[in-house]
């Protein structure tokens, strides 16, 4: 399942992502200094959200973030 990301410039100079699409009921988003670091921010906390769905016996299906800058 591909997944649209944004990914935003804050005022600061860091950057944060978000998800256009809910994931198991609600949006990812995260943050980082660089551009890279909020996008590897985005997939710790996909892994933490699919770690979660398996504890409860949920299986979250294969995700593809497609990145696009504003």
């Amino acid at each position: 399942m591909e997944v649209l990301v944004t990914i935003e410039k804050a005022k600061d100079g860091s950057y944060w992502c978000q998800t256009e699409t809910e994931i198991q009921g609600g949006y990812l988003t995260s943050t980082g200094r660089t551009i890279e670091e909020a996008k590897e921010n985005l997939n710790e906390c996909l892994a933490e959200a699919k770690e979660d769905l398996e504890k409860e016996g949920k299986v979250l299906p294969q995700i593809q973030f497609v990145f696009k800058e504003e």
